[in-house]
């Protein structure tokens, strides 16, 4: 009988492998019969698939009564399978070269209550795993309009 147990597997790239085991004492003395081998697949690259964008409707307009900050809209899209978070982007120009906020958010919606600058907003999503990204949505956009 051993007081630690664990391992570590160390595998140079993504692949079919096999593995057995055994227990060791201490001294590292074997102390039962290696197991059958079994099947380990490895994939270093997690495959999903970007959110979709369910809501609002593109080019929906948002009147703000508080110097750009909107507090009644949502930006909702669909869940991804393995997501841990998403990344949302909010950027003036279409390209995403000017992002000017992010927001990471363990949901699969996200209730709008920031201060945005008055005009066009392009706004994009992606699903995140462990450093592993989606591909982001396509831009959509909303404009802001101030009433003071």
């Amino acid at each position: 009988q051993t007081d630690d147990y664990g391992m570590e597997i160390v595998l140079p790239k993504s692949g079919d492998y096999e593995a057995t085991v055994a227990a060791v004492n201490s001294k590292g003395k074997l102390v039962s019969p290696f197991s059958q081998p079994t099947a380990l697949k490895l994939q270093k690259k997690l495959d999903f698939r970007s959110p979709r964008i369910s809501y609002p409707a593109n080019g929906t307009t948002v009147v703000s009564f508080s110097g750009g900050k909107t507090n009644s809209m949502m930006l909702d899209w669909t869940k991804v399978k393995g997501a841990k978070q998403y990344r949302i982007q909010f950027s003036a120009t279409k390209d995403f070269k000017k992002v000017f906020m992010e927001k990471k958010v363990a949901s699969d919606r996200y209730f709008v209550n920031d201060e945005f600058p008055s005009g066009v907003v392009y706004w994009r999503v992606r699903a995140e795993y462990d450093g592993l990204d989606s591909g982001w949505t396509n831009p959509r956009f909303f404009e802001i309009q101030t009433v003071n």
